[in-house]
């Protein structure tokens, strides 16, 4: 993760929208705890995260030491079709970052300021 400054998660049909309930960081190295030492989360435009920020989801997590951090976004953050769930690593953690996710319609994902997403019935 730290080699690469902006990453994008997540891919989905082009006529779904993507739903994430949790993401997972595992830091497995990280020489210099403390601030400027995060790893910064948000919805950009486009595939590359390259883009502007899609709506005001923003979260990041500064660990501490080595170990693994969970944050859940219950019912889901909605990444509309186009665009990317992205990371942003900052100062010396090493991190593996995983997202679970499932796509849902369009019409599901409420395209607010955190584009949420209804949970998908059990059936």
């Amino acid at each position: 993760m730290r080699a690469v400054p902006r990453t994008a998660f997540g891919s989905r049909p082009q006529d779904k929208h993507w739903s994430s309930p949790n993401i997972r960081v595992d830091t497995y190295y990280n020489p210099t705890p403390g601030p400027e030492n995060d790893i910064f989360f948000e919805v950009e435009t486009g595939t590359s995260c390259a883009g502007t920020e899609v709506g005001t989801y923003s979260e990041f997590v500064n660990p501490g030491s080595e170990e693994e951090t969970v944050l859940p976004l219950d019912p889901g953050v909605g990444v509309p079709s186009g665009d990317s769930l992205c990371a942003f690593p900052t100062g010396g953690p090493y991190s593996l970052v995983s997202v679970s996710g499932y796509t849902v319609p369009s019409s599901e994902v409420t395209l607010c300021a955190l584009h949420t997403a209804e949970r998908p019935t059990q059936r």
